[in-house]
């Protein structure tokens, strides 16, 4: 376990650190980063990779000591990246697919389990959350710094929700910023490239005395997108400042703020995907609207650190967030309007115990309060002819929902490390939630609006969850070692779950689901040499009362309890330097997802596989960093999406693909870089997602061939 210390020291630990990962591998627990040169290793020395990770345990720890798979994409490989959207580095990880939709600044996930919309996630920047788990978006993480300054991303698989609470489920994503320097350090890059995508970032960093540093960073992109009415602009500003107060004690403050607009397209059918995947997927009448997805986002905290004594660390950080999000909802052939905003103020409060014999004692009290203000109405007026006979006028103006939703949240947890041999440590760790939702609807209470959706009184409902793990690591040797854990994590039912009611909801599912609970198993062996890496991962996830989508005798959807769902599969990882000059790595998946009890509708589909779960999933880099040729470094990426069934009836099966993509790297001077990147190197024709929805086939295609190129000036 990695102790803790004071900002300057700290400081000065990194640079070491970073001598270190240029001479053995860098992060690749992933199987998603670049390989450095082994030529400036000691290559008679025996050296073994310890990266610190700090999603793990909200806390930094070396890799090789935590009881649970973690990957990693380590700056180096950030910096090759110079991605425009966070799935350009984070799709190489085993089991992991974060998909850009549409060109835009949204995206889906897949993280051990099939893409979904759903909030399974956990979404942090500088591990304070991104959002509340009462109002998640699938799109959370498009409010992160990636786009301007992230320095690591972590991405801890499978239950968290004993260290972090609701919603980290099927993994926890971290996206940690750069940090302050002492020295003055300023970047700035231009980055252009096809369907006229520019992108600016430009940061700076320097001590202000000896006891404070700064960092200020900015960018802004604007991408008009490969289809029809696609494309994105983002900006964004970061600000942090480390203040070493005294020996004890040390604040850091971080300031972060960001505005999007997301032109809307939407899927097409199976005959314009095959024929014109360029289009929109939107009717005349929907584009004269120009539907747009706008988005802006605030946070501000402080983090204070105080070192009790050599054994005791206590932090406390309080912060605020704000966030709106207003779109046209061009999924549905009406197209409402919805818009809606969210406050929250929140606490993360933390103590770390060192005892005498190694082991660690964390105790912690999360609180949050926040409240949201929501409408949706019709933007024009529509009629829409169903496919079944008839038709439904809807009428400009008229309101859907008009509602704000008050909630709170408090959450004490406490975790174990028991170091019982200097080779095994045994973890145990216990969370209790408490989360209550208040509901002031400003509409009139009916079971119909004349439009389908059930309008509730004003109500409210409080859910309890605890939830424990146990883990151990057994270190075999100075090179491998052993995990295991059994942690149980819940789901809390959104505001829009329970208060977004359709009609055809029935009385005691109305406002009355229930929120889910999973249950991990998972086990693991590392090794880590010299030029190889090495972790293999086989884990069981069940879920009992999952949040699924149901539909009525009318087709309307709605939420309700699932019996029990389950995912399990392998990842493989692994990471290898040929030579000097040729490394490589690679990462593959195998899962199975599906309903172990589940009636849908009068249908019984146990037994059959979750929709868009893909049967297997790999990925394989090959990097090239020749040594007679100074500054160079090239990576050849492959990447493979297996098929997957497009229903959860089980009918149709979605194609699978496999894309390449090629990098690189070339320092013009010590002071000037040229980036480049080709996505879809061959030009493949895919679809990233496609469904089938009474019996009509959907299909989300992918982008065709695509060239960026970019040019950062530091000093």
């Amino acid at each position: 376990m990695q102790k803790r210390m004071p900002l300057k020291a700290a400081q000065n630990e990194a640079g070491f650190r970073k001598k270190i990962l240029v001479s053995t591998l860098s992060a690749i627990m992933a199987g998603g980063v670049s390989l450095p040169v082994f030529a400036e290793a000691d290559t008679n020395a025996e050296k073994v990779l310890q990266t610190l990770v700090v999603t793990a345990s909200r806390q930094d720890e070396v890799n090789t000591e935590v009881p649970v798979s973690i990957g990693v994409v380590a700056e180096q490989q950030l910096e090759l990246d110079q991605g425009a959207h966070i799935q350009d580095s984070t799709r190489h990880m085993a089991g992991v697919t974060i998909n850009q939709l549409s060109g835009s600044s949204s995206h889906n996930t897949g993280i051990r389990m099939p893409l979904n919309y759903d909030g399974y996630y956990l979404f942090l920047q500088d591990s304070v959350p991104l959002q509340s788990a009462a109002f998640f978006n699938h799109n959370g993480l498009r409010w992160s710094s990636y786009n301007t300054s992230a320095q690591q991303i972590e991405v801890l698989k499978g239950a968290g929700s004993t260290l972090y609470g609701s919603g980290a489920v099927a993994a926890t994503v971290n996206v940690l910023s750069a940090e302050p320097k002492s020295e003055p350090e300023g970047k700035l890059l231009v980055q252009v490239g096809e369907n006229d995508l520019t992108q600016l970032k430009a940061s700076y960093t320097n001590a202000i005395n000896e006891d404070q540093s700064f960092l200020v960073a900015g960018s802004a992109l604007k991408d008009n997108g490969w289809r029809d009415h696609s494309g994105r602009e983002r900006s964004e500003v970061l600000f942090k400042h480390q203040w070493q107060l005294d020996d004890n004690n040390e604040l850091k403050t971080q300031f972060q703020a960001s505005t999007l607009t997301d032109l809307s397209s939407t899927s097409l059918s199976e005959t314009d995907y095959r024929e014109n995947p360029t289009s929109s997927g939107l009717s005349d009448a929907v584009l004269a609207i120009d539907p747009q997805r706008e988005s802006d986002f605030a946070r501000v905290s402080t983090e204070w650190t105080h070192f009790y004594s050599d054994a005791l660390e206590l932090s406390l950080i309080p912060y605020a967030r704000y966030s709106t999000n207003d779109y046209i909802a061009t999924w549905r052939s009406y197209t409402p309007k919805g818009e809606s905003d969210v406050t929250t103020l929140g606490i993360l409060a933390k103590g770390v115990y060192s005892h005498d014999n190694g082991s660690e004692t964390l105790f912690g009290l999360d609180m949050e309060h926040s409240e949201s203000d929501m409408t949706s109405f019709q933007p024009l007026d529509v009629t829409v002819t169903s496919w079944r006979g008839g038709s439904t006028i809807y009428t400009q103006g008229f309101k859907y929902r008009d509602q704000t939703v008050t909630y709170n949240n408090l959450s004490p947890y406490i975790q174990h490390n028991y170091r019982a041999t200097d080779n095994l440590i045994l973890q145990a760790g216990l969370r209790y939630d408490y989360n209550a939702y208040e509901l002031d609807n400003k509409l009139a209470e009916t079971s119909n609006d004349g439009f389908g959706n059930r309008q509730l009184a004003d109500r409210e409902d409080t859910f309890n969850s605890l939830n424990p793990k146990l883990g151990f690591t057994y270190q075999y040797d100075v090179q491998s070692s052993f995990y295991g854990r059994l942690a149980q994590s819940n789901r809390l039912p959104t505001a829009s779950t329970l208060y977004n009611l359709k009609s055809g909801d029935s009385g005691s599912l109305a406002g009355g689901v229930e929120e889910e609970t999973s249950t991990t198993a998972e086990l693991g062996y590392r090794l880590q040499r010299q030029n190889l890496s090495l972790t293999l991962a086989v884990y069981r996830m069940d879920i009992d009362d999952a949040i699924v989508s149901a539909k009525d005798d009318n087709g309307d959807t709605y939420r309700t309890n699932a019996g029990e769902v389950r995912h399990e599969g392998i990842e493989l990882e692994l990471a290898y330097g040929f030579s000097d000059d040729w490394s490589g790595t690679l990462a593959l998946s195998r899962s199975r997802h599906e309903f172990i009890d589940y009636v849908n509708n009068g249908k019984d589909l146990s037994g059959n596989e979750l929709m868009r779960g893909p049967n297997g999933k790999g990925s394989a880099t090959l990097n090239w960093t020749p040594m007679d040729i100074a500054g160079l470094n090239l990576q050849l990426q492959v990447d493979y999406f297996g098929n997957y069934w497009m229903d959860d009836d089980n009918t149709r099966r979605g194609d699978g693909y496999t894309l390449a993509h090629l990098k690189g790297r070339y320092a013009l001077a010590p002071d000037l870089t040229l980036y480049g990147r080709v996505e879809n190197l061959f030009d493949r024709d895919y679809a990233y997602q496609s469904e089938v929805s009474w019996g009509r086939a959907k299909f989300y295609p992918g982008a065709p061939l695509t060239f960026s190129a970019g040019l950062e000036y530091r000093w």
